[in-house]
């Protein structure tokens, strides 16, 4: 192994715990925008079900005003789960991109050990083939002597 070989390994390891890293990122940022997205259609299902005001309830304040509540309430929660959304959306994009960059790293380092492992191996077979040629050419000229 040459020095070379011993730093790209290292290299390596350093690009895999980056990519696992990034993995876990963004598998956290995944569940955090499912959640945020649920909590969306939580409070969206809520407001659906505030019930309308028939037109004898009109005449009781208590009602409008208790409905009026659930639904400027629910409208500020609800606009504020919507921007958690948008966020966690972009957050997860933002972290699948720090995945592939970080995968796309991995895998030059990769491709960089498998190319120089078969140069190795190009070399080794022309180094085998210079001596099978000097061996025969020796054979050849001990005949002809």
């Amino acid at each position: 192994m040459t020095r070379q070989d011993a730093g790209l390994r290292a290299v390596r390891r350093v690009r895999q715990v980056r990519e696992r890293d990034a993995v876990v990122v963004l598998h956290e940022v995944r569940v955090a925008r499912d959640a945020a997205t649920l909590a969306v259609d939580d409070v969206r299902a809520a407001l659906a079900d505030v019930p309308a005001l028939a037109p004898g309830q009109i005449e009781h304040a208590g009602t409008l005003a208790t409905r009026s509540a659930w639904v400027v309430g629910g409208t500020h929660v609800l606009s504020g789960l919507v921007r958690a959304a948008e966020t966690a959306e972009l957050d997860l994009v933002s972290a699948r991109d720090q995945w592939t960059v970080a995968r796309s790293r991995l895998r030059a380092i990769e491709l960089l050990e498998e190319r120089r492992a078969a140069e190795r191996r190009a070399a080794r077979a022309r180094h085998e083939q210079l001596e099978s040629d000097d061996l025969a050419g020796s054979r050849r000229r001990e005949v002809s002597s």
